[in-house]
């Protein structure tokens, strides 16, 4: 973990960063830019093995039927108009696609405004990390607005299934995309009143797994 201001984080070398447009480079990677001056989350640890959505089922050993459902759901949910992938699931499979193990997440440093820590999270699948076995980290993303899960202030728990971007072919730009297992609240999100801890659980009701932007993780 390391600390970096603003001006820092803007210089980032060989990185993917953060942005709303991208396209193919000479090397067939998908290339994008940032969209405004604030810190990005950056994709790191490319696989050269995928290249398209199909490529990447397999390579997540995910079916491809399940990776569609949840990826258009996403779509008609969250995605702006203009920039929509679309929806028609013999249309994905064919989209470019890359594959990623780390995202590093820029959090405010306690106390500051302009210094941030580097919170690095990884998502290796199958594949092992450092020959210790497979690493798919928990992470905490923000599904909706502050009034939701009460002390947790919108928040939740995820685990980590697969960090990758999807290059929308019409519209030439790049969607940042993980596939989380999403964990609910007990209680609403509130303190319990005898631990003082609040509780998380695997979710009772409806699909568990899911597909966020990466904007959305927030540590």
């Amino acid at each position: 973990m390391r600390l970096l201001t603003i001006e820092a984080l803007r210089k980032i070398d060989n990185a993917v960063v953060l942005g709303n447009t991208g396209v193919r480079t000479k090397n067939n990677r998908i290339q994008s830019a940032p969209s405004d001056d604030s810190p990005r989350r950056v994709l790191k640890g490319w696989i050269p093995d995928v290249g398209t959505v199909i490529e990447l089922c397999r390579a997540l050993e995910i079916a491809y039927d399940d990776m569609a459902a949840v990826l258009v759901t996403h779509i008609r949910r969250t995605a702006v108009e203009n920039r929509r992938l679309p929806v028609d699931p013999s249309e994905l499979r064919f989209l470019p696609a890359e594959r990623f193990t780390m995202l590093e997440i820029p959090v405010l440093d306690f106390q500051e405004t302009d210094v941030f820590q580097i919170h690095r999270v990884r998502c290796t699948g199958k594949l092992s990390f450092r020959n210790t076995g497979a690493r798919n980290d928990w992470v905490w993303i923000q599904v909706g607005g502050l009034d939701l899960y009460g002390d947790l202030r919108g928040r939740t728990v995820a685990r980590l299934l697969g960090l990758f971007k999807i290059g929308n072919v019409r519209a030439g730009a790049v969607s940042r995309l993980a596939m989380v297992q999403v964990l609910e609240p007990v209680n609403g999100g509130r303190f319990h009143e005898f631990s003082g801890h609040i509780r998380v659980r695997k979710r009772t009701t409806g699909r568990d797994v899911m597909i966020i932007e990466i904007g959305v993780v927030v540590g």
